[in-house]
């Protein structure tokens, strides 16, 4: 999901503020559950990529390994979830004519939860043959922040020269 809003407000005629808010999540998982409840191993239009619309390294792929690009493979657990939440605030007062004094400042932060596992028994055709890999397993944690404020001050004048230029 993702939520943004984006508010002004002028406060009196030398004084506005620019408020801007968004937050996010991304869960990006492994499978094809999100498209279809309803699998049939003959349909792939339930799936992101069909025998029409995929990266030719997909093509002539094992059984084994077609399933574990399509999800199918149930004993693998894997999550990857991605939050980002974000404020900017963006104060402008007018001081005199052409004085502009500018307040800002923002806050970023994203947080990140990455948990997989795959057994060492997931590949039937590796563990018929005596070939297994060994269980895999990755947690990961991570929060990541960023600040900023600015002060400015600025000044604008309009010089025309005698001939009108300006």
């Amino acid at each position: 999901y993702s939520v943004r809003g984006n508010f002004g407000f002028k406060i009196n005629p030398r004084l506005n503020s620019q408020l801007i808010v968004g937050l996010t999540r991304a869960d990006n998982q492994q499978g094809q559950r999100f498209y279809s409840n309803n699998y049939n191993v003959n349909n792939f239009q339930n799936t992101p990529f069909g025998g029409t619309r995929q990266h030719s390294s997909f093509y002539l792929i094992n059984a084994f390994d077609s399933s574990n690009f399509l999800g199918l493979a149930s004993k693998l657990r894997n999550r990857n979830i991605t939050d980002n939440y974000s404020a900017s605030l963006t104060t402008n007062y007018d001081i005199l004519p052409g004085l502009r004094y500018t307040l800002q400042g923002s806050a970023i932060s994203q947080g990140t939860i990455r948990d997989y596992f795959k057994p060492s028994n997931i590949d039937a055709v590796a563990a018929s043959i005596g070939a297994s890999q060994p269980s895999y397993a990755e947690s990961d944690r991570g929060v990541y922040n960023t600040y900023l404020v600015s002060n400015t001050l600025n000044y604008s004048k309009l010089f025309e020269t005698k001939s009108g230029n300006k």
